[in-house]
């Protein structure tokens, strides 16, 4: 290998590394109570192959995310318990919190 080629190896190697330290985390939240069917939700065929609700289809997601070391190892997945599809529980929850200020 050439030495240019090998510094361009090394300089890609080091922006990837900074890249990865500097790349915030994806927080992917939950209600644990999310399990309703409401008019709100997507049956479609497609939809539903995701799962019968968006807490199925939020831990298919995950098991998904898993398969993938680099996405996985910068998402942080969080259930909020007793929450549903509302909003006010889920940004009033340390999860939320964790994802917005730390």
């Amino acid at each position: 290998m050439s030495a240019a080629r090998s510094r361009d190896r090394i300089g890609s190697s080091r922006r990837a590394r900074r890249r990865r330290a500097t790349t915030p985390a994806a927080y992917y939240l939950i209600g644990t109570a999310d399990s309703k069917r409401d008019r709100f939700l997507s049956t479609s065929p497609a939809s539903m192959l995701q799962g019968d609700n968006r807490y199925y289809r939020w831990e298919k997601f995950r098991r998904y995310v898993g398969l993938f070391p680099e996405w996985h190892n910068r998402a942080v997945f969080a259930e909020v318990l007793g929450a549903g599809h509302s909003s006010a529980p889920m940004f009033d929850s340390r999860a939320a919190r964790k994802a917005v200020f730390e």
